[in-house]
């Protein structure tokens, strides 16, 4: 997903070469799912627990809720078990990237735009923020990672994503 400051467009699947980039100063990017393939790697964590083992393929991941977890996991021990992965990444770079991701990212930056990661991670917990840095550091080193803007997803204090796209 590209997030432009102009506007907040969604765009899926789209090729950058379509878009008006005199328009654009700031290209917002989301994360997981975007960059990171984390939801891969936490269904294979999540399985190494004996938890969402209906669930052969990511591909079969459709939407980013609760609604494809099925009856046979709560949402408190999805909360556990999304603790327990992010611990056990004791090396965030070990999480893969999005194939091409770093190609696309360097492509913008080399068009002279300025790059904002919005992530839905919290920003509560020192380890996650320290990770996240990390992990886009490893794989994105030619981007200031001080851009990186935490919307505490499932906190009292969660903005939406597109305030932060709106914002900047």
């Amino acid at each position: 997903y590209f997030a432009f400051r102009k506007g907040f467009h969604i765009l899926k699947n789209m090729s950058i070469k379509k878009l008006n980039w005199e328009n654009h100063l700031t290209i917002g990017l989301d994360l997981d799912e975007t960059l990171a393939s984390t939801f891969e790697w936490f269904l294979s964590y999540a399985q190494s627990q004996g938890k969402l083992l209906h669930i052969e393929s990511i591909d079969q991941v459709k939407k980013h809720d609760a609604s494809w977890l099925g009856n046979n996991i709560t949402s408190e021990e999805i909360g556990t078990i999304w603790e327990g992965y992010g611990k056990s990444t004791l090396s965030p770079e070990s999480v893969p990237i999005v194939p091409s991701s770093v190609e696309g990212v360097r492509k913008i930056h080399d068009l002279g735009k300025k790059i904002t990661i919005i992530t839905a991670r919290s920003n509560h917990e020192s380890w996650k923020v320290e990770r996240t840095t990390r992990w886009v550091r490893s794989h994105f080193s030619f981007l200031d990672s001080s851009t990186i803007h935490f919307v505490n997803h499932f906190s009292s204090d969660a903005l939406p994503k597109s305030t932060v796209c709106k914002e900047f």
